[in-house]
């Protein structure tokens, strides 16, 4: 069959691997079988009987499984082992404690500031930030949902955009226990072509349910929009468990949707329970992700690891201190991480990594343009305790950003609220209330506030 195949792909351009619609195939048999499939009778029927281009199928219309002989042994299946060196490598470091560990949790005195949603817009970069609805106890989620969506919908439509141009999203629910009514609704808002999506409980405020933010990107040519959209059960990585694409790629910047440690061929967590084990695979299916798009070709831009329980902080610190330790092998400036303790993650997970990366230029690969900044969106991390440790220079790069995640673990006192007021004058903030902030460099103190800012 694979002579006659490429016979076509040399005569007519045909793909040897049908790709392209060029012909269906089912498989009869494979080691994994414990039974063959015999066709017993068939039929050829044509639908078109063209000279170039005939289009016909097999119909199958009688078929057994039959018994195999011992050529085929059980142990010819090797299954992959769940961590590969990468993974592995991250799973064996040791863990790195912080000077001190503090839980506060995060309240608000005024809830204005959480209301306050606006899109802004840098050239052809978009985002909308703090996306929610004010309703009252008779609403449902569904509807609530339905509502923050069309807040989107509307803004979006101002800019004669649309939800097909978002390319990530951030999902902040109060429970996890709504993950599943959200994604009803969710599900029904995007095609073939879903953004990339990070889903996490925080705690919310009374009585938002729901809070999003979303990045868009204005592109007259969809083509230039690259997906990955995998719903299949893999040995790489998880299938989608929600209405998202693992990433997306568009002008050079590869959104990754947040990762947890699932066992890709099972689509479980590990068993018993190992933090470190979920952490080390989530990682290890970020970096799979983007060397599917991007062929090893980029560069991480940086990281928000979500742990729900704070005494696993040393080991997440650990591993992450060792994948910067790998990409500054690589003569790259080091990403900047964040260490964040919410409510809940999806499926019980006990960690989930979200990146972004950049896809490698040429330039940026040329050894004589190494000091060359990587096009497509940056991302950088600030962390304070109070607006007064924030310096000008600082200030004013908030101040230019596209979006910016407000992450707190404490009241928002009054300059604080005033702080975050003067800066969503333009930009497109996001309040994110957590359990506890880790900084993300040495040494990795606890601290009352954390921005995360896309530029």
């Amino acid at each position: 069959m694979q002579s006659t195949l490429r016979a076509l792909n040399e005569r007519f351009g045909s793909h040897i691997c049908g790709e392209g619609g060029e012909y269906e195939t089912l498989t009869l048999d494979c080691p994994a079988f414990k039974k063959r499939i015999v066709l017993k009778e068939t039929e050829l029927v044509v639908l078109d009987d063209k000279d170039f281009a005939t289009v016909a199928y097999l119909r199958i219309k009688s078929a057994i499984l039959e018994e195999k002989d011992s050529e085929y042994p059980e142990s010819i299946v090797q299954s992959p082992s769940q961590l590969d060196s990468f993974g592995q490598s991250l799973y064996d470091t040791p863990s790195i404690t912080p000077s001190s560990q503090n839980v506060q949790g995060a309240n608000y005195e005024n809830i204005a500031s959480f209301n306050k949603s606006l899109l802004v817009r840098r050239g052809r970069w978009l985002a909308i930030g703090n996306v929610n609805s004010l309703c009252d106890a008779s609403v449902s989620l569904t509807e609530e949902a339905q509502r923050c969506f069309q807040k989107i919908k509307d803004l979006l439509d101002a800019e004669h955009l649309d939800l097909t141009d978002i390319v990530h999203v951030t999902a902040l629910l109060r429970t996890m226990d709504d993950f599943a009514s959200f994604n009803q609704v969710y599900s029904t808002m995007f095609g073939t072509s879903p953004p990339a999506r990070a889903c996490v409980a925080v705690q919310l405020p009374t009585p938002y349910r729901i809070s999003l933010e979303c990045i868009v990107h204005e592109t007259t040519d969809k083509q230039s929009r690259s997906a990955l959209h995998v719903q299949g059960i893999s040995y790489w990585a998880p299938a989608n468990i929600g209405p998202y694409s693992q990433a997306i790629l568009i002008d050079r910047t590869i959104f990754i949707s947040g990762q947890i440690g699932l066992i890709p061929a099972t689509m479980s967590l590990p068993t018993p329970s190992d933090f470190r084990k979920e952490i080390a695979l989530s990682l290890q299916h970020a970096k799979r992700i983007a060397d599917v798009l991007q062929y090893q070709n980029w560069e991480p831009q940086g990281f928000v690891v979500w742990l729900v329980d704070s005494r696993n902080v040393p080991s997440a610190i650990g591993i992450m201190m060792e994948v910067i330790r790998k990409e500054s092998q690589t003569g790259i400036a080091s990403p900047p991480v964040l260490f964040v303790v919410p409510e809940a993650l999806p499926k019980g997970a006990m960690g989930e990594v979200q990146m972004l990366a950049h896809c490698k230029t040429e330039e940026t690969l040329d050894q004589d343009e190494l000091e060359r900044p990587s096009p497509g969106m940056t991302l950088s991390i600030l962390y304070f305790n109070n607006t007064e440790e924030i310096s000008t220079e600082q200030s004013r790069d908030l101040r230019n950003a596209l979006s910016l995640k407000i992450f707190h673990c404490t009241t928002l006192e009054r300059e604080v609220q005033t702080f975050i007021d003067d800066l969503s004058a333009g930009v497109a903030i996001t309040l994110i209330p957590v359990k506890a902030i880790y900084n993300g460099s040495f040494p990795f103190d606890p601290c009352r506030f954390a921005v995360v800012s896309t530029h």
